[in-house]
């Protein structure tokens, strides 16, 4: 258009409609300048499929890729890798009941959380349960209690 209209560039981009920039920017296949990137994020992915983007990243960068995370972000989202987080269950309401009075006087079940530290820095959490009185038919050795330790609960 420059050489057939004689035109000067300034005014034959604004016919078209470019830029200017668009005559002296070379144009740039992204795809071959990703590829090495593509090749390197799917070498992760084939190992480790349920990692998330900053998983990949870091490792990408521990076998000494140098590559901005953002730019490994647009080739990971291009090839659609980007996982849906996972929403949290909702446990199902359950209608509330009062709480049972005792039929007889005096009488009372306690529940205490307590947390044992030893002389490490592990701690061991319990519950306690018993059962209490204040009737002096009741002694303390008559009180009956049930100590429950993390160890002893099974993971089900």
């Amino acid at each position: 258009m420059v050489e057939e209209h004689r035109l000067s560039r300034v005014r034959a981009c604004k016919t078209v409609g470019l830029p200017r920039s668009a005559l002296y920017k070379l144009t740039t296949d992204r795809a071959a300048q990703d590829a090495p990137v593509i090749d390197a994020i799917n070498a992760v992915v084939d190992k480790r499929p349920r990692w998330g983007f900053w998983k990949c990243f870091t490792r990408l960068r521990e076998d000494g890729h140098g590559w901005n995370h953002k730019r490994v972000y647009r080739v990971y989202c291009g090839m659609r890798l980007n996982l849906k987080r996972k929403a949290k269950r909702r446990l199902t309401t359950r209608d509330r009941q009062p709480l049972l009075l005792s039929q007889e006087l005096n009488r009372v079940w306690a529940l205490d959380f307590m947390r044992d530290t030893l002389y490490d820095p592990r701690r061991q959490p319990s519950c306690r349960f018993s059962f209490q009185a204040d009737d002096p038919r009741w002694s303390d050795d008559k009180c009956k209690e049930f100590n429950i330790h993390q160890s002893s609960l099974s993971k089900h």
